[in-house]
């Protein structure tokens, strides 16, 4: 019985330090996309040639926040959410950082905490709510919304799908389609080179 009570004692205090990680790397083989989801916290994306997933968490709080990483059918999941439903009272600052391989797909969406990503040749979805947008050599095809946040950068985009409620949109080097509208905000649109065919 001692040698029972020990080995628990022995693995309580690891298994809590497992549980509040504020960096993991994950193998890439099998992933095909990235999913990240944060309630205020910023989020950064960083396309490389390595075949692992690196995330660190932005601002770690255990106490407001509920944070996980997990791989769900192909996809990469990261989420930090309020612990409470109280969003005034305990609203959650952590965020992620991550460098992954630039071929994945990414969804990203954030309350109110501000989006970089830079470098991924997959198609990109971001969501903000009222956070700024910056990107920086995306390829993939871009969708982006934001309730009042600006969004700036460039894209090799084929085809790229803005809309914002109250904030500018400021986009260089785009190759293809353009759907953008903003419902205050300045648009700002700019072409590497003339399409052979398309539309804005």
């Amino acid at each position: 019985m001692k040698h029972i009570i020990a080995l628990i004692c022995a693995v309580w205090p690891l298994t809590a330090l497992q549980a509040k990680e504020t960096d993991r790397t994950f193998p890439a083989a099998q992933l095909h996309a990235l999913e990240i989801r944060t309630a205020g916290g910023d989020i950064k994306v960083e396309g490389s040639n390595a075949q692992e997933v690196r995330v660190e968490i932005i601002h770690p709080d255990w106490e407001k926040c509920e944070i996980s990483m997990e791989q769900k059918e192909g996809t990469l999941v990261l989420n930090a959410k309020n612990k409470s439903k109280w969003l005034w009272k305990h609203g959650c600052p952590s965020g992620f950082q991550v460098r992954a391989p630039k071929n994945l797909s990414l969804k990203a969406s954030s309350g109110s905490g501000e989006t970089r990503v830079d470098g991924i040749d997959g198609a990109v979805v971001l969501n903000t709510g009222s956070g700024n947008i910056q990107v920086q050599d995306i390829a993939g095809d871009m969708t982006a919304r934001l309730g009042s946040g600006s969004l700036a950068g460039n894209t090799r985009a084929k085809e790229v799908k803005i809309l914002s409620g109250s904030g500018s949109v400021n986009l260089e080097g785009l190759a293809g389609c353009a759907d953008v509208k903003a419902g205050s905000g300045d648009i700002s649109l700019s072409w590497a080179e003339t399409p052979k065919k398309g539309e804005a």
